[in-house]
């Protein structure tokens, strides 16, 4: 059976995220499921700026999929308490920027950002899907138990609506009309989730690009034909830790060790702010700070023979994602008609990999990635999170540090705003 992974980008403009359907696997210690596949978790977080993650099953109608992290959303109408709904299995995403939500998945009404000139968000992914659909308003509320203790109020979002909706998506976002359906990301059997949480860098999805560009390929309206516009910045889909009254300055992520051959479920912690209470400290992180959140690069990566490749960290990502189809860094696993995109080494073999800042001579960072035979790992069909998959990226100048680099560590995603230059710490 052939395991696939599928690129998708999204972003300001194309960071990397891929999701890839399998048929996953496991085995190891530590406490069980019925499949005798470990369940881990991180430490306890504790505060009003934390809530859960999970790294397991996704939503009901969903393939199976590793290595996708999983949070929930709180989203009401706009000042009105009595109309909200939590909506579970929302993919956490820190190479893109803002909330888009199936429509199919949310139940409260909402009402246009932009009254009496609908306004249409398009996001293309880099594998040729897109998402298309009405930019509304929300209450959105994270943090804590109960999802309420830091909000942001009418912060504009995306929701996702199916290819046969109208009106129907701009030439310029689709392509051609013939496939549009089938490229379209617009229900939980293609998404793999109800939804994605972009907490990037950047506060805006487009930024000042989009307020003086027309046909910026971002924003359209419908009056009546759908036609590129310009956009505002407060009116563009926002990165919604942004918006929080405080603890909104970035991210940090928290995902427990995983062993070597995969976890049924990983339960870890996103905790708003860095700097701003006692857990969520940089301590003794390595930052990497970078001069544009819609650039590919946030460090140069080296590793073997190859140096200055582009390198990000993206939780979006499912897997460890670089080489190319025409000069792999390992052996193809052997299934599939096409090469198999997903690494299948003989044995398992650690990779030496070297970060270097873009911008601070000196601030390096050396780290062993692991990488194992997919096969091997793909042969249990229990687990969902693995530290050590990976796979080609298609180009040989990027290098995806995608979920399994978040097992064991703390991430930290610093946002560009108050003046302040976006970074990644871990």
């Amino acid at each position: 059976m052939t395991q696939q992974h599928i690129h998708r980008g999204w972003g300001r403009w194309l960071l990397a995220a891929w999701v890839g359907v399998l048929a996953a696997c496991g085995g190891g210690g530590g406490s069980s499921n019925s499949n005798g596949v470990p369940t881990v978790s991180a430490p306890q977080a504790e505060g009003l700026n934390v809530q859960a993650v999970r790294v397991g099953p996704g939503p009901v109608g969903a393939p199976r999929v590793a290595n996708v992290l999983y949070t929930q959303v709180r989203v009401c109408a706009p000042n009105d308490a009595s109309n909200c709904q939590i909506i579970d299995h929302v993919l956490v995403d820190t190479g893109s920027t803002g909330l888009r939500l199936l429509k199919s998945a949310v139940t409260p009404a909402l009402q246009a950002a932009l009254p009496g000139n609908n306004l249409y968000s398009c996001v293309q992914f880099l594998d040729g899907s897109y998402m298309w659909g009405p930019v509304v308003k929300a209450d959105v509320s994270m943090g804590g138990d109960q999802l309420r203790n830091l909000t942001a109020g009418s912060l504009p979002i995306q929701l996702v609506i199916n290819s046969t909706e109208l009106p129907a998506p701009a030439g310029g976002c689709a392509g051609s009309s013939e496939d549009q359906a089938e490229r379209s990301n617009d229900d939980v059997s293609k998404l793999g989730a109800n939804g994605i949480l972009g907490i990037g860098t950047d506060p805006q999805d487009c930024g000042n690009y989009c307020t003086i560009v027309q046909n910026n390929g971002r924003y359209y309206t419908d009056t009546p034909t759908v036609t590129g516009t310009t956009v505002a910045l407060t009116e563009q889909v926002q990165q919604p830790v942004s918006r929080f009254a405080s603890d909104n300055n970035g991210t940090l992520i928290e995902l427990p060790s995983v062993p070597a051959t995969g976890a049924s479920v990983a339960n870890g912690w996103l905790i708003f702010g860095i700097g701003t209470q006692s857990n969520n400290a940089l301590g003794s992180a390595t930052v990497f700070r970078f001069t544009d959140p819609s650039q590919y690069a946030q460090f140069f990566t080296a590793y073997g023979a190859k140096t200055g490749l582009q390198g990000f960290i993206d939780s979006g990502s499912n897997g460890l994602f670089f080489g190319s189809r025409s000069e792999p860094a390992f052996a193809f696993c052997p299934d599939g008609a096409d090469p198999s995109p997903w690494y299948c080494p003989a044995s398992t073999v650690s990779l030496a990999v070297t970060n270097r800042s873009l911008v601070i001579a000196g601030t390096t960072s050396a780290v062993d990635l692991p990488i194992a035979n997919a096969t091997a790992l793909f042969s249990n069909t229990a687990a969902y999170a693995y530290s050590n998959l990976a796979g080609d990226i298609g180009r040989s100048d990027l290098f995806d540090f995608g979920l399994p680099f978040f097992y064991g560590r703390r991430i930290f995603t610093g946002m560009s705003m108050d003046g302040q230059a976006p970074y990644v710490a871990y």
